[in-house]
């Protein structure tokens, strides 16, 4: 009996040690969980029929545990999980035989997987719930099950009562036994299961953490590297363990992770007056020793290749939990362009303060000047106002001196014509010349008080208009004819080239007569042979063009022919008598025409005048005459 007993706890122990490794492999391999079940439903029914070989080798049954892998997968996993436990221990149990065979089947291979099918479902929610299976309920359920057989066995079983409860008594003490040490086992083994998940995805989590960190780190470490300022970080005892680009820029070739030692001196630090910076006066160096965060301090760096760079440096020092300096971070900025330019800055304020001051005596100067020529323009003003007096008052003077002159002179004409016409008796050769020359002179002289009285009354700008249409190529015609009566050199001739036929324009015929008189009379005067030649071109005004083949013009004094009182020079001037006002009177009538004349030298000798003129001179067509101030 204890040989059986042994038997039988030693097959549970060790195929449940060998279901549970067979566990870690099935939860590996097989992921689909009804699968599973079934595997373990086949493992269970092995059981059970392991432990019906021995005790049934021998005449005792005291010791038959077949009923306990059956009840507990049962009431771990269900009735369709009993059903597959129960096949193989049936089929083995049959296969023994016996007169006790069907009692055998339904009481220690049935009702076990009927009851704890029953409690599962019962029972089913706390399970699945809990990780750690409950061994005082499955022992209370396992002691239904023996209280059912029990009954089942005294009503069914041809055996002894006293036997029958002898042998139930001893079975459901050793189940309870071997299925409280599989319970303990199994919960040993889920413990262990359980730790190792919980290790697993701490190890999992820490592994994401670190991941994270690293991600970080890299995160932070670049950064730092493409940060615009220069970074360095230093341990406690002086070494470099992070410097980024622009710090190993500026300073590489003074400086490493290995030669990076604040205990000795950097050679290349100085203040900015030059003098070289001590160890102890380091901003990094009093961060880790002191503790002292440093803000902005201005340091000359000389490097090996002699280049000098100013960089502004903060400092800071950087504690652990326990309040312990563990590094030092240094950072920089290269400030040397910023200083250039600050200096420069300086030199231009300092420049334009200079410049400031010289402008200011030379406003001073200016403001002195102007009000000396305001004062001078005060006096020019005056005077132009005076010149304006003097100037009407000579306008007067000249308009009432040619009426004055004009009166008796035409008298005077007068008595010549009468006299030279003979009517008092004839004159002989003698006295009819001197008659002649003295008519010409008066002629000459009216033609003067003419000029003298038109250019009063331009200078006023008191002279009307009479507009009216005429025909140009009849007003031209008419004027050489009455000129060629008066010309006494035969070497020279007015040749009219009258291309252009029924040239009709609106202007002041008599003041368009009066201009181009004054051009055929200068062109006369200087034209001792040759021909003067008369033409017409009409493009969107008209062009009348009148060339000599005189003395020609200087091209500097072009522009001074046509100013009120222009002699050419005194040599001429006494040659060609005259005031200098025909040229002038001329082109003031041509502007009021709103048009223009010029003179050009010609490419042999003379000059030729063009006088532009528009087709309408007063802007408007009319068919009466109209008394108009032009312009």
């Amino acid at each position: 009996m204890v040989l059986s007993f042994f038997h039988n706890m030693l097959i549970y122990i060790g195929f449940i040690y060998i279901c549970i490794k067979l566990n870690e492999y099935i939860l590996k391999k097989i992921k689909h969980k009804k699968a599973r079940i079934a595997i373990r439903s086949v493992l269970a029914s092995i059981l059970s029929i392991l432990s019906m070989t021995h005790p049934f080798k021998h005449s005792g049954m005291n010791f038959d545990l077949r009923n306990i892998p059956i009840f507990f997968i049962s009431y771990v996993y269900g009735w369709k999980a009993g059903i597959i436990s129960v096949v193989l221990p049936s089929l083995f149990r049959w296969y023994i035989g016996g007169y006790t065979i069907k009692q055998g089947i339904v009481s220690s291979i049935m009702i076990p997987m009927i009851v704890g099918s029953f409690f599962y479902k019962i029972e089913k929610k706390e399970f699945i719930n809990s990780a750690i299976l409950d061994s005082k309920k499955i022992i209370r359920t396992y002691l239904i099950y023996n209280t059912i057989k029990f009954t089942y066995m005294i009503f069914n079983m041809p055996l002894n009562y006293n036997w029958t409860f002898m042998i139930s008594i001893n079975i459901m003490f050793f189940g309870i036994v071997a299925l409280y040490c599989m319970i303990l086992m199994i919960n040993d083994y889920k413990k262990k299961l359980l730790m190792m998940n919980e290790m697993n995805e701490k190890q999992e989590k820490i592994k994401v953490l670190n991941e994270n960190l690293k991600s970080i780190n890299d995160t932070l470490y670049k950064l730092i590297d493409v940060m615009p300022v220069g970074v360095i970080v230093i341990g406690a005892k002086g070494k470099c363990k992070l410097i980024n680009a622009i710090a190993s820029d500026l300073v590489y070739d003074e400086i490493n992770n290995e030669e990076c030692d604040l205990e000795k001196r950097y050679p290349f630090l100085y203040r900015m007056n030059g003098s070289k910076i001590d160890i102890k006066e380091h901003p990094l160096f009093q961060s880790i020793k002191n503790g002292k965060v440093i803000k902005n301090e201005e340091i000359l760096i000389r490097k090996k290749n002699k280049d000098e760079k100013i960089i502004l440096m903060s400092s800071t020092p950087v504690y652990d939990c326990k309040g312990s300096i563990i590094k030092g971070i240094g950072v920089f900025n290269d400030i040397t362009k910023i200083k250039e330019d600050e200096k420069l800055k300086n030199q231009y304020i300092k420049e334009l303060s200079d410049e400031r001051k010289k402008l200011k005596k030379k406003n001073s100067q200016l403001i002195h000047l102007s009000k000396k020529y305001m004062s001078t323009l005060d006096m020019i003003s005056q005077k132009n106002e005076d010149l304006k007096v003097a100037n009407e008052a000579k306008n007067n003077f000249i308009a009432n001196i040619s009426h004055e002159l004009k009166t008796p002179l035409n008298i005077t004409m007068t008595y010549l014509e009468y006299l030279l016409e003979e009517q008092e008796g004839n004159l002989n050769i003698q006295q009819k010349e001197i008659m002649e020359i003295a008519y010409k002179n008066a002629e000459r002289l009216e033609y003067l008080i003419n000029d003298l009285l038109d250019f009063s009354i331009l200078e006023t700008e008191k002279w009307k208009f009479k507009f009216k249409k005429i025909d140009l190529n009849e007003l031209i015609n008419t004027l050489i004819k009455e000129r060629k009566l008066f010309m006494k050199n035969n070497k020279t001739d007015i040749i009219f080239n009258n291309n252009q036929k029924n040239i009709v324009v609106i202007t002041d015929p008599l003041r368009l007569r009066q201009v181009i008189d004054n051009i055929l009379d200068n062109a006369i005067k200087f034209s001792n042979e040759g021909n003067i030649k008369v033409f017409i071109e009409k493009e969107e005004d008209i062009h009348i063009f009148i060339k000599d083949c005189g003395i020609g013009i200087d091209q500097d004094k072009i522009e001074e022919i046509f100013e009120p009182f222009y002699q050419i020079d005194n040599s001429y001037k006494k040659k060609y008598k005259g005031v200098g006002l025909g040229l002038s009177i001329a082109k003031k009538i041509i502007e009021e025409f709103s048009g223009s004349i010029s003179v050009n030298n010609n490419v042999d000798k003379g000059c030729t005048f063009k006088i532009t003129i528009p087709y309408d001179c007063l802007g408007e067509e009319e068919n009466d005459e109209k008394n108009s101030y032009c312009g």
